[in-house]
This record gives C-alpha cells, structure tokens and sequence, in this order.
C-alpha cells in the first residue's frame, strides 16, 4: 500500500496540471450530482410543506365550505367518544395585504387563516421559533397578527407594523399590527403562499369554520374513522381525507422530477467524458514508469491496479471537497438567495451516499479504459501512438451508431416508457458515432487547408498527426450536444413550474371575488380613465374532459386584440374570431392530447350541453397548466364562472396614483386590483426559488465542460514541445506558428461544431417527448435557428482560447 501512496504522490508532482484539473472536475462533478440529487428532496419536501404546514402531525382533515364547529364537536363527542385527540379550527380565506412604508405599487395576496391564536401557541409553543415580537408594554387600539421570517424579509416589514388585509370572504377591510414574527418551521413553514394567523374573533363567522385537523389516539382506524365521519356529517360538499397523503405528495413528486434522471444521465455522459480525456493524458505520460514496473515483473493486471488505485485517490479527494463545498453552496444559496425554501433544504444520508459511491466510480472507470487501452496495446506502441499518423477508420463503420442512435430517438418518441433506457443507448451511439466519423472530418478539413499556400498550411498536417485533435474535436461536439439536451430539459422542467397566470401579460390585474359581479361594467369604468391604454376583460371556466382525464379552461374573450400578447392570428383570422360564433383558438397541448390541428372542430360540454368550434389558432404559450381553448365571449351561449382584467398603462403616468384611483372606483365592487407579479406569483412563491436550484445547475454544467476543454487544449499543446522545436530549428518563426496554431484550433473548431449541430438537432426532437414523461405536450421547433449563432460563438471562443494557449505554452522555445 505504501508503494501505491508514494507512486500516487509521484504521478501528483510529475502531472499537477492534469491532477488539479481531474480533482476539481470531480469535484465540481459531485457538487452538481449532490445538488441534483438535492433537487428531489425538495421538490419532495416543497410539497410536504405545502400541504402539511397547518396539518402538522394531525391525522384527518375536512374542509370545503363554511360548517358548524358546534356540530363537528358534538358528532365527535357523541359518536367518536375517546378517538379524538385534539381539534385545530380555521377559517382559511384568500385576501390582500398593503403594507406602510412599502414601495410596490398594489398588495399582495395572501392566505389568511382565522384560528385561536391562544390554542396554537400553547399546542405548538415548543416547535415555534420566535425571532421577533413586541415587547410586553405594548399597546394598540388594532388587532394582532402573525407571520413568518421570510414574508417579513420579503416586504422589510417588523413587529410594530401595520398591515392593512382585505378580508375577502367578509368584503371588507381592516388594520392589524404585526406582534410576532417567527423562524420557517412548523406551522409557520414557508409553503408556496403568504400566511398570516389572526385570531378567529375578528372573523365575524357565528361558529363557523371551513378547515379542521383532527389528531387521532394511536388505536384508531384512520379509514375507517373517515368513512364512518363522512356518514355522521352527511355534507356534500365537505372533503374529509388523510390530513397529509404521503402517497399522493411521491406521486406528485416523481411526476414533476421524472426529468431529473434523464438530466442526471446526461450530466454525467459529460463529466466521464472530460476525466476520460484526463485520465488518458495522465496514462500515456506513465509509460516510463510503467517500463520500470513491467521490467521488475509487474503483471498487465498490476499495472491497472495500481493507475485505478490512483484513480480512486483523486475521485475520493474530489468527492470529499465536492460535497464539502456542495454544503457550503446549499447552505448559502437557501440564506441568501432563496430564503424562502431554507426550510426544505434537508440533505439526506442517501443524497451524500449516491454522491460519493457515482463520483469515485465515474472516477474509477474512466481510469479504468485508458489504462486497458494502453497494456492492451503495449506500452511502447502506446508511448509512440500520439505522434504518429492514425489509420484512417473507414466512415462507412460511422453508419452504425448512426442508426442506432436514429433508432433511439424514434423509440423515445414513440415510447415514452423506454425513455430512459433509450437515452443511454443514444448517448454511447452519439459518442461511437463521433469517435468514427471525427478522423474522416479532420482528414477532409485538414486536406483544404494543406493545399493552401502559406505557413498555415502546415496545420493541414500537423493536426493529423496527433490523436489529441481528435479527441479534443469529440469532446468539443458531444459536450456542445450534451449541454443543449441538458438546457433543454432544465428548461421544460422549469416550464412546467412557471404559473398559469404568467401566460397574461400587463401591469395591472383586477380580479372578481364574487360571481355577481358585472365585470363589463367595471371594465368600461377602468377603460375611461386617463393612462389605462388597454383594459381587457377574460372571462372564463374550468371543466373536466370526458371520464375526468384531465381539466382544461374555456376563457372568453371580446375580440381577438385581447390575445395578442397570447398568441397571433393573421389578418383573416382576426376578422373570423371577431365576426364568427363557432371558431376558437386552441391551446397546443391541448391540439397534441386530442390529436387535433387547425382547421379540425373541438367540442366542449357545459351541463350536457355540446358546442363545437373550428379551430383558426394556435397558442404555443408553456406554463404550468397549458389546456385551453378561446372564444369570443359575445357569441357564449352559456355562463363562465370566473373572470378578471388586465391593464395596460401608459408609460409617462404616476402609476401609483393611478392604481389608488381605480382602487377606491372598486370598493362597492367586490373586486381588488392587484400588481401582474403579485397576481402571477401569489400563489407560487416557491416557484422561482426552485427554477432559480435549476440555473445553478445549468452553470455547473458550463463550468465543468469549459474546464474539460481547456484541460484537453493544454495537454495537447504541451505534448508537442519537441514537434514544435524541429520546426523552429527548421526556421519556423513565432508569426508562422501563430498561424498554424490558429488554423489548427480553426479546423477541430469546425470539426466540433458540425458534429455538435447534427448530434444537438437530434436530441432536439426528443426534447418534446420528455415532457410526456410529467406530462406535458410541449412544442416541436424542428431546427432551432439560434443554434447556429450559438455554435459559431462556440466556435470563435474555442478558436481564441486555442490561439492564445497555443502561444503561451511554447513561448519559451521562440525565446531561447
């Protein structure tokens, strides 16, 4: 063991460059798998807050419509006497918040929950954290009210402050003062809206509740106790259920993290593929050494053990700081920048365990294939193979993983339930493809350039005269494929997070709390007033397709302007949605679940009721819920349920003025006027924050691969020192090496870019089909144009990157 160690402590001072490089690689490669893996845990743990921030440990919940609290206690008494444990009552209401001495230009909405606010902080004193509350000589003529650390942050707000809450299920609105302001934990937990507890007292409700958590004795039957309460209560309209479904939350979980694993595959073909070039420069540099082991008697079999041993070193080393500093990033990005979820970010035994068992094995094993490669062929063959002229690989060998991996993305798309098995398959064809093809492209572009006049025609040479160029080529294109599909399923992943409401886009939003209201009237009233440049009404409806297979909404609009930030319609379009009764646009997810396209007819069903509408549009808007269909509400012939404005305002108006002005025209009107992001995210607090984990990832992925690169560049160029020397002895000046250099990188650059394009167009069309997998039909754009210009910036940096390593590495040679 003692000769691995100091063999090891050799190979670190002989190759330090390539020893750093393999170290940090893994290191950043265990940081990105820990903060992946990281990712389930809070989507997991997102939801579990969600829905258990109030249940806490309680067994059943019922909620639905306002009920007696006497009656529920009663029943419980009478016919569940001795299985109650405890009670937890709320009215649970959605309102709105203004806040003193704030900048944002509306309020925002909040969930307000009326409870006993004595009750809960004697159940639940011990697991609450206060960080602030009013000393005890306090005095206000205005009612209490309690909220969490990160709603305070989010709005600079403290004990002492006054909020004024619009009480939406009572009309009206009333001032509190903020008297305590706890820790994200328990029931103040962040969930994915703003919480506030009052006390029940200031809910004029006459013992009436909507939401109640029972705590059940440890003998009960929960099925059963829910079945027989269901009977006793008789209502309709009363959900009573487990208070937290863990079943239906890993349900939820692994639909919307399905994705992951896909991304995950992906993310690590890039990071094997960088340590396998590594790894394989350190190799070839070990021949002398292993001349001597071989010389003493070492075995083929020794000889790999002690280059894995080593392997093993460095995937340990990495591993250790990756998740180090992996906690250290966790740590800081929930503190600093998404405060709101520090309350789910909860690293588990596995998270570390699956980080460390896939680093050092990646580790290992892209040690392991240099190292068989090399006593497979010999190690003098192997010491001589980098400066000699590879034979060329008949491209017609090329076809096959070709059409592999063209069977592979057929089979993705046409078997979704084959997705991931498939998506290896594909990724080791995409590499096989590239390892094959790549010399006939070298060959190709280098036979151009060589029949030029001039010193850069000596890169037409000397680029095939290394195996490096090659290689560096491959690596350039796959990590250019591999990170498009990987930018491509973060992306539909954070798709499928983004709220429905950010498909409407404007500055105000006034929205309906009751179904009474005249909505057109209000319309017309905001429409009039100076700086409102645009005031469209939506009306709208939720309803179930056929055998309840999934919901989609009607929205109805009064011409077809109103859609113009949704979706596009061309000249004849507009004439026939504002002129005809019986046309719709059409959401394309929901073209892609009927398999429908323009000009079919779609049918909807309103209390047994069939209409039918042709199809004339198609809105290719992606957000969370993407099922819908528009309409000319003029030509309804049924009532929508719902409804809210947006505003456009002008630009060179006092916005804040403005929006008190229509705020005090809707008092008697049962609506509330509201910011678009407040509106938008409202709801979704915890969104952004978890799109925001993703991005981070994103970033990790582009380090890594340009540290690969760069790695693979310095090695090559530093390998050809004594090839440099002849052709100065020759009488190469600095000028002429410049322009071989730059010819040289100008060639791989090509090479790779061509080969990532054919292998990115590839993958693009398997993008869509991923969606299927949390079911999402998302839009096919066959060839991404951006592509290009993406490709060719790829290319002009990898092109400067080349140069300029090429100059510094043999700047000495010129010198002496």
């Amino acid at each position: 063991m003692g000769i691995l160690f100091r063999h090891t402590l050799r190979s670190v001072r002989s190759n330090f460059g390539q020893v750093f490089v393999i170290i940090l690689t893994i290191m950043l490669a265990s940081i990105l798998l820990f903060v992946t893996c990281l990712l389930k845990d809070i989507f997991y743990n997102y939801q579990l807050s969600t829905n258990a921030r109030i249940a806490q440990d309680n067994d059943v919940e019922i909620s639905g419509t306002l009920f007696s609290s006497e009656r529920l206690e009663n029943i419980l008494e009478n016919d569940f006497n001795g299985q109650v444990k405890s009670i937890d009552k709320y009215v649970r209401m959605t309102g709105l918040a203004e806040f003193e001495n704030t900048d944002n230009l509306g309020d925002t909405i909040v969930v307000i929950e009326a409870t006993d606010l004595d009750y809960v902080y004697n159940k639940y004193g011990n697991s609450l954290s206060v960080v602030k509350s009013v000393s005890k000589d306090f005095t206000s003529s205005f009612e209490e009210i309690w909220i969490n650390e990160s709603f305070a942050k989010s709005y600079n707000l403290d004990v002492g402050n006054y909020v004024e809450l619009y009480i939406g299920t009572e009309k009206r609105t009333e001032t509190f003062v903020i008297t305590y302001i706890f820790k994200n934990s328990s029931i103040f937990t962040n969930s994915s809206t703003y919480n506030v507890l009052i006390d029940i007292k200031n809910v004029t409700v006459d013992g009436l509740i909507n939401t109640a958590y029972l705590k059940l004795n440890d003998n009960v039957n929960i099925d059963n106790f829910i079945s027989s309460l269901n009977e006793k209560m008789d209502n309709k309209d009363l959900s009573i259920k487990q208070a937290i479904d863990y079943n239906k939350i890993w349900r939820v979980v692994n639909n919307n993290t399905s994705l992951l694993d896909v991304l995950i595959i992906f993310i690590f073909a890039i990071i094997f593929f960088i340590l396998l070039t590594a790894y394989n420069v350190i190799v070839v540099k070990r021949v002398d050494e292993l001349n001597v082991f071989k010389s003493v008697g070492a075995t083929p079999k020794q000889n790999i053990l002690i280059l894995l041993f080593e392997g093993f070193l460095y995937g340990l080393v990495g591993t250790v700081f990756g998740i180090l500093v992996g906690r250290l990033l966790i740590t800081l990005i929930s503190e600093f920048f998404i405060p709101g979820l520090n309350g789910i970010i909860k690293p588990s035994f596995l998270d570390y365990f699956i980080t460390i068992i896939v680093s050092i094995t990646i580790s290992i094993l892209a040690t392991l294939l240099p190292s068989i490669r090399l006593l497979k062929n010999g190690i003098y063959t192997r010491e001589r193979e980098h400066v000699t002229i590879k034979k060329k690989i008949n491209p017609l060998f090329s076809l096959i993983p070709l059409a592999i991996a063209i069977l592979s993305i057929f089979m993705i798309i046409y078997f979704s339930n084959l997705t991931i098995i498939f998506s290896v398959i594909l990724i080791i064809s995409i590499i096989a493809f590239s390892i094959l093809f790549a010399p006939s492209m070298i060959q190709f572009f280098s036979y151009i350039i060589s029949k030029n006049k001039g010193s850069h025609s000596l890169a037409g040479v000397t680029i095939k005269r290394n195996n490096n160029g090659r290689t560096i080529a491959i690596l350039m294109s796959a990590v250019m494929a591999f990170v498009f599909v990987c930018i491509s399923i973060s992306s539909v992943i954070v798709t499928a997070l983004k709220p429905f409401n950010e498909r409407f886009k404007s500055d105000l939003v006034v929205q309906t709390i009751s179904t009474d209201v005249d909505m057109e009237n209000v319309n017309n009233y905001i429409s009039s007033k100076y700086g409102v440049n645009n005031s469209d009404l939506f009306k709208y409806t939720e309803l179930q397709y056929s055998n309840n297979e999934f919901n989609y909404y009607v929205v109805g609009v009064k011409n077809a302007h109103a859609l113009r930030n949704i979706t596009s319609l061309t000249n004849e379009g507009t004439h026939r949605f504002n002129n005809e009764s019986s046309v719709a646009i059409v959401n394309n997810d929901l073209l892609e679940r009927l398999k429908l396209k323009m000009g079919d007819n779609i049918k909807i069903n309103i209390k047994d009721v069939e209409y039918e509408y042709e199809i004339i549009g198609v809105d290719y808007t992606e957000t969370s819920t993407d099922r819908l269909i528009y309409i000319n509400y003029n030509y309804a012939e049924f009532k929508f349920t719902d409804s809210f404005i947006l505003l456009d305002l002008s630009k060179n108006i006092q916005k804040k003025d403005l929006f008190n002005e229509i705020k005090e025209g809707l008092i008697n009107d049962n609506c509330y006027i509201i910011e678009n992001h407040s509106w938008i995210y409202g709801t979704s607090i915890g969104v952004g924050q978890i799109s925001t984990l993703l991005n981070i990832v994103i970033y990790l992925i582009a380090v890594i691969s340009t540290i690969g690169i760069i790695n693979i560049i310095i090695s090559y160029l530093m390998s050809r020192k004594k090839e440099i020397k002849i052709y100065v002895s020759s009488g190469m000046g600095r000028k002429e090496y410049i322009k071989m250099i730059l010819f040289e990188g100008i060639i791989i650059s090509v090479v790779g870019a061509i080969l990532g394009i054919v292998f990115s167009f590839g993958l693009n069309l398997i993008v869509p089909n991923l969606g299927y997998l949390i079911d999402r039909y998302i839009s096919l754009t066959l060839f991404p144009v951006y592509l290009i210009y993406i490709f060719v910036a790829i290319m002009f940096a990898f092109s400067v990157i080349y140069l300029v390593i090429g100059a510094r590495t043999n700047r000495k040679i010129f010198k002496k």
